[in-house]
Order: C-alpha cells, then sequence, then structure tokens
C-alpha cells in the first residue's frame, strides 16, 4: 500500500491518497527486464526494505538493504552488493512521487570484461606489430 500527501496551492493539507499494490503485477513487470548476465534489478521501500527482484531471489524479498538505497546520487558508484555479496556497480533511482527505489546492479567482473578483452586484444597487437611474429 502506498500513500500520498495532498496539498492545495498554498501547502496546506488537503487530505491523503492511497493506493494498493499488487506485488505480483511488480514482479511480472520487473520480471520482463532483461540486463543481460551479471545484472540485476531490484524494487526497494526507501527504507531498503526488498519488494521485487529481477532475477528472483526470494529468501531476499522483505529483508532491509539499506546500502542499496543509500548509494549517493551519481550515476553508478561501485561496492559490494549486500544480496550477492559482488562487487557491482550501483545506480538507484527514486521513483517519482513514490517512497520506492529501483537499484541496478551488475556484477564488475562482468562489465569490466569487454573493457579487458580490448587491452588484451590490443596489447596482442601491439605485440605482434613490434615483433613481427
Amino acid at each position: 500500500m502506498l500513500s500520498r500527501r495532498l496539498e492545495d496551492d498554498q501547502g496546506r493539507f488537503v487530505g491523503v491518497i492511497t493506493a494498493i499494490i499488487d506485488l505480483e503485477d511488480l514482479k511480472q513487470f520487473y520480471g520482463d527486464v532483461d540486463l543481460g548476465g551479471g545484472s540485476a534489478i531490484h524494487l526497494l521501500r526507501e527504507d531498503g526494505t526488498l519488494l521485487v527482484r529481477n532475477p528472483p531471489k526470494p529468501e531476499a524479498v522483505g529483508r532491509k538493504y539499506p546500502d542499496l538505497v543509500a548509494v549517493p546520487n551519481a550515476p553508478a558508484i561501485r561496492r559490494v552488493s549486500p544480496i550477492d555479496g559482488k562487487r557491482d556497480f550501483i545506480a538507484v533511482a527514486a521513483v517519482r512521487d513514490t517512497p520506492l527505489r529501483l537499484t541496478i546492479t551488475r556484477d564488475a567482473a562482468v562489465a569490466l570484461q569487454p573493457w579487458r578483452d580490448e587491452a588484451v586484444r590490443l596489447a596482442c597487437a601491439r605485440h605482434h606489430h613490434a615483433t613481427g611474429c
């Protein structure tokens, strides 16, 4: 359930609006998002309570992960994920006008692999050019 304070043009309280959100609908919606291997999408309350995760991790749902919502306002930071213990790039965004946060994580090893592959390819090409082998 979500609720929101309503105010008039002068900022005075005029009521509260509430909505009941079906978590199954959210699971299906976020379950359809394919971020590729090594990535996960999380929907959390602003206190860090995990509501939905794709890929699913049922034992994590309902637990609090305040570190996932405490990420500074930056494109992404690198830290150890409290859910899987892997070093991830983590980005957080507020879900507009709700007390929810959307977090995307990407395993740093997976995210950096194309860069590593390119660095090795360039090093090998340079070595081949320099040595003629």
